[in-house]
């Protein structure tokens, strides 16, 4: 990375990422989400995953497919608390609570959800299935390579 004047306070990622970011005056190096594009101390990851503990503001940067993905009820990324991988298709379900069919399906987050099970559907995009769990899926096929 290269500090430039036209850059100094905004987060410069090589390729966009797939979490959540912002920038954060407060952060500091070794804090937990910080330095996130290498280059700016200030340019934090929030949200989700390993750092979910980190509160994204409304103005954090979200890339494009996990926006689309995010419109359909999200990520199923967010599901971290299976041991192993269930056989049993998974989504990220905002409106879940605690009791409802499918609902907590991780053990850890209330809003993973299974789905094709006991009634409950799956949603058409954003959903883990064991069939496809080691093959890219895009919302829409990139033009780059991928593998």
């Amino acid at each position: 990375g290269v500090w430039r004047p036209q850059t100094a306070n905004q987060c410069t990622f090589p390729t966009e990422p797939s979490a959540p970011y912002f920038f954060d005056e407060t952060c500091q190096m070794g804090q937990l989400g910080c330095l996130a594009d290498g280059v700016h101390v200030a340019c934090r990851f929030c949200g989700e995953g390993d750092y979910a503990s980190i509160k994204c503001p409304s103005a954090a940067h979200r890339s494009l497919v996990q926006a689309k993905v995010e419109e359909a009820g999200g990520s199923p990324a967010y599901c971290t608390g299976f041991a192993n991988p269930p056989m049993t298709p998974y989504y990220w379900e905002p409106e879940c609570k605690l009791g409802m069919t499918g609902c907590h399906a991780d053990g850890a987050h209330v809003q993973c959800r299974f789905c094709e099970y006991d009634g409950v559907a799956c949603p058409d995009l954003g959903v883990w299935r064991p069939q496809t769990a080691n093959q890219c899926t895009f919302p829409t096929e990139p033009s780059a390579p991928y593998f």
